[in-house]
């Protein structure tokens, strides 16, 4: 990821421990709230961030990654293959794109990490997630409102930076 950042700004953080404390730590903290099976689909993946820390650490899990930038495509799909993580699909395309897909159904979880506000991500996954799976929305410092149903987990990482992760049950699509 740090040597594909020197190229193509996917991060800010340029620093290894910085990158492990910010990023990586944070996208694991994710992984206590899945079972060891199900399929996840990560939207505006971006570096891979949650979704390929996730697929390292949950191996009987599949993992959807899209990303519509192309040159951060482009690393998703490297490091896929670097990593031989065979439970990892990467698609260079939109959420509203997806869901047009011949073939596409609906996944057991999503998430989304600094792609859009909580609000508008709870609102959009409802057509990514079936009725009972698990929307997931990983939240910074400043804490949204949420919608009925919705839950809040806070954590703390290095340096006193507080996140959450939100929860909701999707209803499917709308």
């Amino acid at each position: 990821m740090l040597r594909w950042n020197q190229r193509i700004q996917m991060t800010a953080t340029r620093d290894l421990a910085k990158f492990v404390s910010r990023h990586v730590v944070d996208s694991l903290e994710l992984a206590s709230d899945l079972p060891s099976e199900g399929q996840l689909l990560d939207v505006g993946s971006g570096g891979g961030l949650p979704g390929i820390v996730l697929a390292i650490v949950r191996p009987n899990m599949q993992f959807t990654l899209i990303e519509p930038i192309q040159k951060k495509h482009a690393f998703l799909s490297t490091a896929r293959r670097e990593l031989q993580l065979q439970n990892l699909t990467t698609f260079p395309l939109r959420d509203e794109d997806l869901t047009k897909q011949e073939g596409f159904t609906l996944f057991d979880f999503a998430v989304a990490r600094a792609v859009w506000s909580v609000e508008v991500w709870l609102e959009r996954a409802h057509t990514l997630v079936r009725p009972g799976g698990t929307i997931f929305a990983m939240e910074g410092r400043e804490e949204s409102e949420l919608p009925t149903g919705a839950t809040r987990r806070r954590y703390e990482l290095e340096g006193d930076r507080s996140r959450s992760i939100v929860s909701l049950i999707s209803t499917g699509p709308i």
